[in-house]
């Protein structure tokens, strides 16, 4: 593909399509085609997020926790992780 191409549809593959005033699909290359291969990516590009997000929670987990203790929740995170009360009762 070439890169006038890509920068003049930024990578929307069905707005190539010449009936839409595109150039023209690679060769084998059909709308529906290209729309399935851009699912294909959004669901990659979505799985390589929550992986990266889950590996990241699983290393802040081993290493600082994800929680506070039972006694700083009981008490109040504004007084036990700032040192004030939130609401003045």
């Amino acid at each position: 593909m070439s890169r006038q191409l890509c920068d003049h549809h930024a990578g929307t593959g069905i707005f190539v399509a010449s009936r839409f005033g595109g150039v023209g699909y690679a060769a084998g290359m059909t709308p529906a085609r290209q729309v399935g291969v851009q699912v294909l990516a959004v669901a990659a590009a979505g799985i390589w997020c929550a992986l990266g997000t889950y590996l990241i929670l699983k290393a802040l987990q081993a290493t600082v926790g994800l929680r506070v203790s039972e006694d700083q929740e009981r008490e109040g995170l504004d007084l036990s992780q700032h040192g004030e009360r939130a609401y003045i009762e």
